[in-house]
């Protein structure tokens, strides 16, 4: 919460900032008035294309350091994305922007130690895909004289989670002498699949023994912990762009839960997630 408050704050201060500085403007080129307050500019449409990197915030509801964070890492994400603008009023560079991006949000997470002759070394991998479609009202300072915009925008943002995995490895190692004797267990989890297999039948693994190694791998569903498929957020942000290039900076505050289990209170997990983009507009 407290970086959707800086982020606000920041949008509010830039757009500000670049709305009294297009009015303090005199140029006289072709362009649409709106008043002396801000200055010339343009109602046209536009569409805007465009990457971006989220530095994921996975608020899980369990207090202190979560283990469920290190079990389902969740820290980083790119985006690849298409948005279009349609004027709404006539009068005013006022819009309804719309959309839709691909998103991955992935990360990882490494633990190891080491006993005496045993050492073991945990890795946890996390990867899910999503379509977003945000939907938006912005207010585009466009000027015409040099070609710059800035465009605050709130909205809804709706996410649908495509598919998502989490590969969780253990590898164990015992020296005896001069001989080291290695085991490998990943267990592959099927993060929004309730089907679950019984990992303790030994006809789920797939074993596999060479010398002095041991690997063993099993695929599942999550059971009644699987993931939500559906989240809708607010939808925040500022872009920004000089002729074609752009630059924004956005964030989404989920309302509804990714991760939720009923009779696990811990087992709780909201997303805010901040983007930095990068395109081109047109």
């Amino acid at each position: 919460m407290k970086r959707l408050s800086f982020i606000v704050a920041l949008l509010v201060i830039v757009t500000g900032a670049f709305a009294q500085s297009g009015a303090m403007q005199t140029n006289t080129s072709e362009s649409r008035y709106y008043g002396n307050i801000f200055g010339k500019m343009t109602n046209d449409n536009y569409g805007r294309l465009y990457i971006g990197y989220n530095p994921i915030n996975a608020d899980w509801e369990e207090e202190g350091e979560s283990d469920w964070e290190d079990m389902y890492p969740m820290n980083h994400g790119l985006t690849l994305g298409y948005m279009h603008a349609s004027n709404i009023v006539k009068s005013l560079p006022f819009y309804v922007e719309y959309g839709a991006n691909f998103a991955w949000a992935f990360g990882k997470y490494d633990d190891k130690e080491t006993y005496n002759e045993l050492s073991w070394k945990m890795e946890n991998k996390l990867n899910i895909f999503s379509i977003n479609v945000p939907v938006n009202l912005a207010f585009r300072f466009s000027f015409a004289y040099n070609g710059f915009s800035v465009t605050p925008y709130l909205g809804l943002n709706f996410r649908v989670n495509v598919a998502g995995t989490t590969k969780q490895s253990l590898i164990s190692k015992y020296k005896d002498g001069d001989a080291t004797y290695t085991s490998t267990q990943i267990v592959k989890y099927k993060l929004f699949s309730s089907d679950e297999t019984n990992l303790e039948d030994e006809d789920a693994w797939d074993i596999d023994k060479s010398g002095n190694e041991t690997t063993r791998e099993a695929t599942t569903g999550m059971g009644d912990y699987a993931f939500k498929r559906f989240q809708v957020g607010f939808n925040v942000g500022v872009a920004a762009s000089y002729k074609r290039l752009h630059f924004g900076i956005g964030y989404v505050a989920d309302f509804n839960n990714l991760v939720k289990y009923d009779d696990d209170d811990d087992f709780e997990c909201k997303l805010g997630v901040p983007t930095i983009s990068l395109g081109i507009t047109f």
